[in-house]
């Protein structure tokens, strides 16, 4: 089977016939680490969930870091057997750039800088007519400051490969990739992609998300441990992971007119019932409503021998939390055909929280460099102040010791309740704060519950009123029963 050749068009990538493709599946080891029959098990994993990709990751010959080496005898094997699948394949050259200011690890980039460009070469001049591969993933997680340090060093890759007549589409890696706010640049460092005149033709950027909160023993900070955490606050927690990150991508898109791919993320944890396997969904769901491309990581995981659901997770988890097989390799009609993003309209989980904050009473509240924030959290690091008013429950983190988030010590963890029209202004003269502190959206309805009547006909008590009929009542302020939001997607 010859797949059509894709290129990039604006925000979209587009095949020859002009359609917007889709491009999602997952990723893992080029060679499955030398297990063909796993490799074949994953590519049966992405044809019968209606993925149209797989991320293939290798290593320069001469400096494996945690992949299987390029071979081109080996990789004409897989491509292979993608093409005739009808997979596209993502050529993921899988090694960490490192910047100046931390420099010491025995990496590729940029200690052996010309070694990967050679292997890029080569790779091009052999594949440059193989319309199986979608794009050339340049390098992974790219970490430090980038800037025109790491910029320029992709433009010297993009440039030699276009030498050898070879047109695929060069995906370059953002190391700003957390908040919306990084996009924007940081006074204390250049932001790597900041304009459109910066992306190359034919050029999309991707951006990762292991920033799971903590739960379920995901990469990421501690702020919400697993050990104490409800089933229901999993789901708020899933819900602000998603969206904080979905809505980078978006704004990515919207600024630099250029496809954003959500390059990795996914779950460590075998349990298919686990928290991060819920910001797993959330973030597919609202991947496949904007158009954002994605794959998931990693394949090789999924199938261990200590994994009790193997070797179906993929499937089982499509099946049960995307509601079966994805049934085109095209966008859908609706999603929309511009690229505009809206930080105030978002449609953001488990709310918007620009919606609360009255920002005619705040000050400082989104200067790159002295806070960061999002669709669903700020941070308030110095006596602001910012203004939030209700109705709408928050969650409050304070960090002591002149510690920050990721790394520092949380002194304070609480919930505030905000009735109608209620206001909190953190950061004033009479409300300073005392530490770094970051606010959540935690959800969007206080002191209204919905009783629906039992089949029994059992009266249900609250605040000592009985109640026997399905209705909304407004509950004392002591009561705390609250009603998610609706869901994108679900269970």
């Amino acid at each position: 089977m010859v797949l059509s050749w894709l290129h990039v068009d604006g925000i979209w990538i587009k095949d020859e016939a002009g359609n917007r493709v889709q491009l999602r599946g997952a990723g893992g080891d080029y060679y499955a680490y030398g297990g063909v029959t796993n490799l074949q098990k994953f590519v049966s994993w992405m044809k019968q969930t209606g993925c149209t990709c797989i991320r293939l990751a290798f290593c320069v010959p001469g400096h494996r870091v945690a992949n299987t080496e390029y071979d081109s005898a080996k990789m004409d094997y897989v491509l292979n057997l993608l093409e005739a699948n009808g997979l596209y394949a993502i050529l993921d050259c899988h090694h960490y750039w490192a910047t100046k200011e931390v420099q010491g690890w025995d990496d590729v980039l940029p200690k052996y800088k010309q070694d990967w460009i050679n292997c890029w070469v080569d790779i091009a001049n052999r594949y440059k007519n193989r319309s199986v591969i979608a794009m050339y993933e340049l390098d992974n997680e790219p970490y430090g400051s980038g800037g025109k340090e790491l910029r320029d060093t992709y433009y010297e890759c993009i440039d030699a490969i276009r030498a050898t007549g070879d047109n695929h589409i060069v995906c370059c890696s953002a190391p700003e990739c957390t908040w919306i706010c990084e996009v924007e640049g940081m006074p204390y460092r250049e932001v790597t992609w900041g304009d459109p005149s910066q992306i190359r033709p034919n050029m999309t950027l991707n951006i990762h998300s292991w920033y799971s909160y903590g739960v379920s023993g995901n990469q990421g900070a501690n702020w919400f441990p697993n050990g104490n955490i409800t089933a229901e606050e999993q789901q708020i927690v899933a819900e602000l992971v998603a969206s904080e990150w979905v809505a980078t991508a978006a704004y990515y898109r919207q600024k630099l007119g250029c496809p954003i791919v959500l390059g990795e993320f996914g779950t460590y944890s075998y349990d298919i019932s686990g928290p991060n396997v819920k910001a797993m969904q959330l973030e597919i769901q609202m991947a496949e409503q904007l158009g954002l491309p994605w794959w998931a990581w990693m394949l090789d995981h999924w199938q261990g021998d200590d994994y009790p659901y193997k070797p179906n997770f993929w499937t089982t988890f499509v099946n049960q939390f995307l509601g079966g097989a994805f049934t085109s390799p095209y966008l859908a009609p609706e999603v929309p055909t511009y690229s505009g993003f809206d930080l105030h309209t978002f449609p953001a989980l488990p709310f918007n929280i620009w919606t609360r904050i009255d920002e005619s009473q705040s000050q400082r509240y989104r200067e790159p460099g002295y806070n960061r924030w999002g669709v669903c959290m700020v941070t308030v690091p110095q006596n602001g102040p910012v203004a939030f008013f209700g109705p709408c429950r928050l969650r409050v983190q304070v960090w002591g010791g002149n510690t920050q988030p990721y790394w520092g010590t949380i002194i304070k963890d609480y919930y505030l309740d905000l009735a109608e029209s209620e206001y909190w202004i953190l950061g004033s003269a009479s409300n300073p704060i005392e530490g770094y502190t970051v606010v959540y959206a935690w959800s969007s309805v206080f002191k209204i519950v919905n009783l629906l009547s039992s089949p029994s006909g059992v009266a249900i008590k609250v605040d000592g009123t009985e109640h026997t009929t399905p209705e909304q009542l407004t509950v004392s302020e002591g009561t705390h029963i609250f009603e998610a939001p609706q869901q994108i997607g679900g269970e």
